[in-house]
């Protein structure tokens, strides 16, 4: 019996110290892995952070395009305005540059035509009609 009891108690204390060991493996495994998923969390929260920064970024630059497109088109849109107002202007100096031409002809005949100059227009040959 003692020798059987002593071949117990050294299983017993192997197996104990078997325990011991996987308890520290467990335990060493265990902070690994906390320390793996803190190493992640903060890689997390670090891509947040810089996807965050990206999309503000973004957006600034969306902004800025946006207004200087707006004021591009509100540019532009003063332009044909003020072009459209001077080809008004034009067309009314030209249609009263055409009045007075055609006032000025017609001046013209009517001072020939009282003064008893005959007017005719030239037919075949230069002969008069």
């Amino acid at each position: 019996l003692g020798a059987e009891r002593g071949t117990l108690l050294a299983a017993r204390d192997s197996l104990q110290a078997d325990l011991a060991m996987v308890r520290d493996s467990l335990a060493a495994e265990q902070a690994a892995r906390a320390e793996d998923a803190s190493d992640a969390a903060h890689r997390i929260d670090s891509l947040t952070a810089q996807h965050k920064a990206a999309v503000a970024a973004l957006e600034a630059e969306v902004q800025a395009a946006t207004a200087a497109r707006e004021a591009a088109r509100a540019e532009a849109e003063a332009e044909l305005r003020q072009m459209a107002h001077r080809a008004a202007e034009q067309a009314a100096d030209l249609a009263a540059l055409r009045g007075d031409l055609g006032a000025a002809h017609d001046a013209a005949l009517r001072d020939r035509l009282l003064s008893g100059v005959t007017v005719s227009a030239p037919g075949r040959f230069g002969m008069p009609r």
